[in-house]
């Protein structure tokens, strides 16, 4: 498709085929030049001849996705061009082939992620509760339901348990933005209510606790056997890990003292 010098593993991302691949990356470094590059090849092989209405490629942003489907166009028309240049490939199959992936790509599944889910509940509504009104929800009305709902809930807090909602705002100061933040983040993660019920338990679950208590002991003990300044940060340490009324931390911040 064009003249890069790729890496050894973009080469491998690009080339490799038969087998589901994975390219994890940082940002910027080029994952989406490579999954363009791939793709393209995969459109302008003769030989296996994957058809371009069968493409499925999602991305984050409509920009993404029109630069995408824009690359991709311009990809085949290079070889249409290549081809047209030429009489020998005129009216070869080759460009018969390149001619009819030009055509059947405006048919190609190259858009956002909520754009494809959206099509995709559209198509198997049937098998839904709901049947109509469906849309992709933009950030002003996500945002208007967050509030919304954050107020009923700090507003059913208040109400019921007012101990608990007096010690939040006594330690975090402003809940809106701790909850805003907790929101969004809990909003990435996959089967997200298995990983509240373990959240919780590091903080209620007594096994939990002891296991978090004697993995801080282990590595602070460690760390302070190899340290020449280890009694200098010891009161520090016994300061920050004593919490008033819990005896076993403060005995483990007392054996840890004494060890070192």
């Amino acid at each position: 498709m064009s003249e890069i010098n790729w890496n050894p593993k973009q080469q491998e991302a690009i080339e490799k085929k038969n087998t589901g691949i994975v390219v994890s990356a940082a940002a910027g470094s080029g994952k989406t030049t490579v999954m363009i590059e791939r793709l393209s090849r995969l459109l302008l092989d003769e030989n296996n001849k994957i058809p371009a209405q069968n493409l499925l490629a999602v991305t984050f942003t409509t920009k993404a996705a029109a630069s995408m489907r824009e690359k991709l166009n311009k990809a085949i028309d290079n070889e249409l061009n290549k081809c047209f240049s030429s009489e020998q490939f005129r009216l070869s199959d080759k460009s018969k082939w390149l001619l009819e992936q030009k055509n059947n790509l405006q048919f190609a599944k190259v858009s956002t992620i909520n754009s494809f889910c959206l099509e995709f509940v559209k198509d198997n509504i049937s098998y839904f509760e709901f049947q109509s009104g469906l849309r992709i929800l933009d950030e002003a009305t996500e945002y208007m339901i967050y509030k919304r709902s954050y107020e009923a809930a700090l507003e059913e807090l208040c109400t019921n348990d007012t101990k608990a909602y007096r010690e939040l705002t006594n330690s975090f100061g402003s809940l809106e933005f701790i909850a805003r933040q907790l929101y969004t983040f809990i909003r990435t993660i996959p089967f997200r209510e298995q990983w509240l019920e373990q959240a919780k338990a590091q903080y209620t679950d007594p096994k939990c606790i002891d296991a978090q208590i004697n993995e801080y002991y282990s590595k602070f003990t460690e760390a302070f056997l190899y340290s020449r300044q280890a009694q200098c940060s010891l009161g520090t340490f016994a300061k920050a890990f004593c919490v008033q009324g819990d005896t076993k931390v403060q005995r483990l911040a007392f054996d840890c003292m004494r060890t070192a």
